[in-house]
């Protein structure tokens, strides 16, 4: 784990950093030191939350880079100069502060998270706690691959499924797992599609949350606040949706919730944080940790993660772009101009 003024890192590991050395000498640097504890919004938003207050961020003075990776939880530093909001005044003040994180998932209680809940900023929190006390031992362990691309979902025993290649009806569905509860009509399912495509007449979006993934679902206002959901940050294009399930969707909305917690896509294929953590290894060799901006895309065509990391260099106006490749943890490739 590396600290430095200005900067966030996560994920490292508790017992090689020194975080009684980092206070010290964030206070001897005169920062205001915080402990705290780090919540991440469905929208990737990052809070921290104290005994005195829950804050946020919002704009940093010094850039800032990894933040692709924070998850609630994780063990986060930084130090520098910052706008903050206090979400229990209201009050935008510019601070130098260190913030360290302290603690873990299991430690964000109800009381921490009813500011943000009663927005609708964090249920992919409150899913994730439930997933951890949720006992699936006897569900159904559903899967379907075909190539490197797959759908794994756990159902309980009451509930049927159906798993095959696609009907090619629903956005050319390559292949898909249909599950209901027994002796229902209608089904909710997960496609591997080649295509994605909704009207934008009267469509909004919503915050939303299946397995790990955080994502945006479509809705004209139906049932479940979805009509289609489209799975973000994922190998390939993975959708959620369902058919003629008004009778039920509302007795059983929890048990459906519950069985999002399970879905797992693509897990032959490096993860997108795993393959940004190798792109950006291989970025930071030649380039140091600075960068201004990073985009990502699945390429399925060619099986890897494409990344894009914009950055100015030393004594120029002029942006240039490092384009990796990673098409595993040991195969990571810059991307040569034609």
């Amino acid at each position: 784990c590396l600290v430095g003024v200005g900067l966030i890192f996560t994920s490292c590991n508790k017992e090689t950093v020194d975080v009684e050395k980092i206070t010290k000498e964030a206070e001897e640097n005169g920062y205001e030191v915080i402990t705290s504890r780090v919540i991440v919004s469905d929208s990737g938003e990052i809070y921290f939350y104290n005994e005195k207050d829950l804050f946020t961020i919002p704009n940093y003075y010094d850039k800032h880079y990894l933040t692709e990776n924070i998850k609630s939880g994780d063990l986060v530093i930084f130090t520098g100069l910052v706008k903050m909001k206090s979400y229990a005044t209201n009050y935008l003040e510019l601070k130098n502060c260190a913030v360290i994180e302290k603690g873990s998932v299991n430690d964000i209680t109800d009381e921490m998270l009813e500011p943000l809940v009663e927005y609708g900023f964090v249920d992919d929190i409150l899913r994730e706690k439930r997933r951890e006390t949720l006992d699936t031992s006897s569900w159904q362990d559903v899967y379907y691959e075909l190539g490197k691309h797959s759908i794994r979902i756990k159902l309980p025993e009451n509930w049927r499924y159906e798993a095959k290649r696609g009907s090619y009806d629903v956005y050319e569905g390559i292949f898909e797992i249909k599950f209901w509860p027994e002796g229902e009509e209608g089904y909710i399912g997960v496609a591997y599609c080649k295509t994605y495509g909704i009207c934008g007449t009267g469509l909004t979006t919503v915050p939303y949350s299946a397995g790990s993934y955080k994502i945006s679902a479509s809705t004209y206002g139906a049932i479940g606040n979805w009509d289609m959901i489209n799975i973000s940050m994922v190998p390939g294009n993975y959708d959620i949706f369902y058919r003629n399930t008004s009778a039920w969707y509302e007795e059983y909305k929890e048990e459906v919730e519950n069985i999002f917690t399970t879905l797992v896509v693509a897990e032959n294929i490096i993860d997108r944080d795993t393959a940004f953590s190798k792109a950006y290894e291989l970025y930071s060799k030649d380039h140091g940790n600075e960068y201004e901006s990073a985009s990502s895309s699945y390429r399925d065509y060619m099986g890897c993660w494409y990344f894009s990391f914009s950055y100015y260099p030393e004594n120029s106006t002029k942006c240039e772009y490092v384009k990796i490749n990673v098409y595993s943890e040991d195969r990571v490739e810059i991307e040569l101009e034609n």
